[in-house]
């Protein structure tokens, strides 16, 4: 990129090096990937069941430690995929929190949802729960007993099994419904320029440009 372009420009040394980024995601279709996948498959305020239809995790861990790819650790452990669940009343919040981001990238989540959903690829919705579990070939019932503890817990304001921050507990009552198949992800991102411990670029003599610091993926080796 023009970044790293402009480093190498003014003498900086590059790292010619690949770094594997993990994170979820969710359908293949979507032409915006970063303000969708965030909003609908970095966790939060949604039920995460594996395929057997058990709730295995605190679905907003990675807000919880602040690392966002901690989000396809617990993921991994029930073999790299899980269904997400969540009713229009959180449709109607995540869509809302992620506006910004939305607008930054010159996106339309709803039309990429919306699109997804027409095409069956990953995402499916209906008026009732068992209806949408039929959709996505999950058993209705387990589905079933699993929101009745959730939304328990979400009415308790605590969740006494995983110990979700009860600000993303977000109950799932309000049809249509919502279940997205969420898988992880692996990205290489290629090259960047050589940094110091206080990210600043490094000349090719070792020296350093001071009041010129170098972050993201421009500055790859801080991953």
């Amino acid at each position: 990129g023009d970044g790293v372009n402009m480093a190498i420009a003014a003498g900086v040394k590059e790292f010619p090096s690949v770094c594997y980024l993990k994170y979820n995601c969710v359908s293949r279709l979507v032409d915006t990937f970063g303000p969708f996948w965030g909003a609908y498959a970095f966790g939060g305020p949604f039920l995460w069941l594996n395929r057997d239809c058990d709730r295995f995790v605190d679905e907003s861990v990675s807000y919880l430690v602040g690392n966002i790819t901690s989000q396809t650790i617990p993921i991994h452990t029930q073999g790299g995929v899980c269904y997400s669940i969540w009713d229009s009343a959180t449709n109607e919040k995540i869509l809302a929190d992620n506006a910004a981001a939305a607008e930054e990238w010159g996106t339309d989540l709803t039309e990429e949802l919306e699109a997804t959903i027409a095409a069956g690829e990953e995402i499916w919705r209906a008026d009732t729960l068992a209806e949408a579990c039929e959709l996505a070939g999950l058993d209705a019932e387990k589905v079933q007993a699993q929101v009745d503890e959730y939304n328990a817990y979400c009415a308790a304001g605590h969740d006494s099994l995983f110990g979700k921050d009860p600000e993303y507990l977000m109950s799932i009552e309000q049809g249509p419904f919502y279940i997205a198949l969420v898988h992880e992800r692996m990205e290489g991102p290629l090259g960047g320029v050589v940094t110091d411990r206080n990210f600043q670029p490094v000349l090719a003599n070792g020296d350093v440009i001071n009041n010129v610091y170098v972050v993201g993926l421009d500055g790859i080796m801080l991953y």
